[in-house]
């Protein structure tokens, strides 16, 4: 493998150490906010996320993936920092706004500057397969440890993923920066998605509909989180449940295609939407084997 190939898998995978990810709303519940500020932590989480998305692509673009992925790494840091030194609930969706921002930086840019490495292009499925085992591995080692680690310190954690996300940021600055500057057609793309969006009614309900399922979706964080702590279950434990989950979404995300070619792409998207509301709903009971199967069947859904 290429040098600055294995520096890049290098750099994913300490980066992708997300501690606190698994835990983060017990993170939240310890420094003081309740149920409703932690879904509005959430939410400007993805809102954030939602307004970044193409801007940060354009600008990947324009001034290399190393310098986004760069930036990326910096926003991580400062909402690491905001995590442990935040007192006021104001500071922490400050934090949230941050993280959402810097995700975007550092989405799909990880796989398009390893495709931009790449001197074979034929092997691109192969590396990039790779890299998303690296990911993954990296984040479901990171949920388990950072499960452990509370016990001994909750800024502990957040710590680490300072420390990890300045580790990559030394490896990125070892890494050439590769610019593939947007055409002309690129440089409009902004308004052709106005245009896409005032034009097309189909797009603009399947949108909302996606968009609204993540929303949900990304409730299960909050709820089961919460769920799992209120009935005394310990702290490494719920770790385990989200590494889990995280593991199985891997794998089920590799297997939808066969589920589309075989039943169609509506018909998989109208039983996942009514099997996770009846998922849901099995959250409302005090069995804590059909919570986590809860959990992991709307992670699989989704």
């Amino acid at each position: 493998m290429e040098k600055n190939i294995k520096k890049l898998f290098w750099y994913v995978g300490i980066s992708s150490l997300f501690f606190e990810r698994s835990i983060f709303v017990l993170y939240l519940i310890h420094k003081g906010m309740n149920i409703a500020q932690i879904s509005l932590f959430q939410s400007t989480i993805n809102v954030a996320m939602l307004v970044g998305e193409i801007p940060t692509g354009i600008i990947a673009d324009n001034i290399g993936k190393k310098k986004s992925l760069l930036i990326g790494s910096v926003l991580m840091i400062i909402y690491y920092l905001s995590m442990i030194f935040s007192h006021t609930f104001l500071l922490f969706i400050f934090g949230a706004a941050v993280f959402g921002i810097g995700s975007t930086f550092v989405s799909g840019t990880n796989t398009a500057y390893l495709y931009d490495l790449l001197n074979d292009k034929t092997s691109s499925v192969k590396m990039l397969g790779r890299l998303s085992a690296v990911i993954t591995g990296a984040i479901g080692l990171a949920m388990v440890i950072g499960g452990y680690l509370q016990k001994s310190s909750w800024e502990l954690i957040m710590w680490l993923g300072v420390i990890a996300q300045i580790i990559g940021v030394i490896i990125l600055l070892s890494l050439p920066n590769i610019v593939v500057r947007a055409s002309d057609a690129k440089k409009s793309f902004i308004y052709d998605v106005y245009l896409a969006f005032k034009n097309d009614q189909f797009l603009r309900k399947a949108l909302f509909l996606l968009g609204l399922n993540e929303g949900v979706v990304s409730s299960i964080y909050i709820l089961a989180q919460a769920i799992l702590n209120k009935f005394g279950i310990e702290t490494e434990h719920i770790a385990y449940v989200f590494c889990i989950e995280t593991l199985l979404s891997v794998v089920a995300f590799a297997k939808i295609e066969t589920f589309i070619n075989k039943f169609g792409r509506k018909k998989v998207i109208v039983f996942t939407v009514v099997a996770t509301a009846l998922a849901f709903l099995g959250l409302n009971t005090s069995n804590i084997m059909v919570i986590s199967c809860m959990i992991f069947l709307i992670s699989v859904l989704n």
